[in-house]
């Protein structure tokens, strides 16, 4: 009895195993599947051909199906599923063209273009086979090395303008003479007092005065 130990693959080949396993109702389990899978690689590898490299496949006129490449068609009672193995597709263990797969899987003849469904391998969506026909078919635009556009100049920026012309001359206003204020239209008080100080230093003043007072001694 060999020993088993676990071995981490990724979620999405696991599904695609048991999808196999399921629709081609193998007589092995997922296990023993991968371990062939496996123990064939390993044969491959030694015997010199580079993994990764798949040489073998299916021509379906100007679309090339490699080897590993599944094919899925709807039914009513769920999908069907094909391989490409080696140089055939195989369907229940029969080498089938798409045509018949599409016969024995629905009963009736229908274009294979448009119902049957490609997953290649290293790939995790399916496409339909007509949507890769079409994208082989439409015509590649040469590639053509873009050169940077240069950049704009400057744009030029106007000289001062001189004019002939001279300016007007600056119209000055009249000079108005200052309003007379009422200060100056009040009578000098300086004046006033001056003149009243020399009233009483008068030698006139002085008499009468004197004779006021000769008056009170009498």
């Amino acid at each position: 009895m060999k020993d088993i130990a676990s071995l981490a693959i990724p979620a999405t080949t696991l599904c695609r195993l048991l999808q196999y396993a399921d629709a081609h109702q193998a007589e092995l389990n997922a296990g023993e599947l991968a371990a062939m899978a496996i123990e064939e690689w390993l044969a491959r590898t030694e015997g010199g051909e580079v993994p990764g490299i798949r040489l073998r496949g299916y021509q379906w006129k100007k679309v090339f199906l490699p080897e590993g490449t599944q094919l899925r068609v709807w039914n009513r009672s769920g999908y069907a599923y094909a391989e490409v193995i080696g140089d055939n597709i195989v369907h229940l263990g029969n080498a089938v063209s798409p045509h018949e797969f599409i016969c024995r899987c629905k009963g009736i003849s229908r274009s294979a273009w448009s119902e049957v469904a490609l997953l290649f391998p290293g790939e995790n969506h399916w496409r339909g086979a007509d949507a890769v026909r079409r994208e082989l078919a439409r015509p590649r635009e040469p590639q053509v090395a873009r050169t940077p556009a240069a950049a704009p100049s400057p744009p030029e920026q106007p000289g001062p303008k001189f004019s002939s012309v001279l300016p007007p001359p600056v119209q000055r206003l009249p000079r108005i003479p200052p309003i007379p204020t009422q200060a100056h239209l009040q009578p000098d008080i300086h004046a006033i007092v001056s003149a009243e100080n020399a009233q009483l230093n008068s030698p006139d003043r002085r008499k009468v005065h004197r004779r006021q007072e000769d008056l009170l001694l009498d």
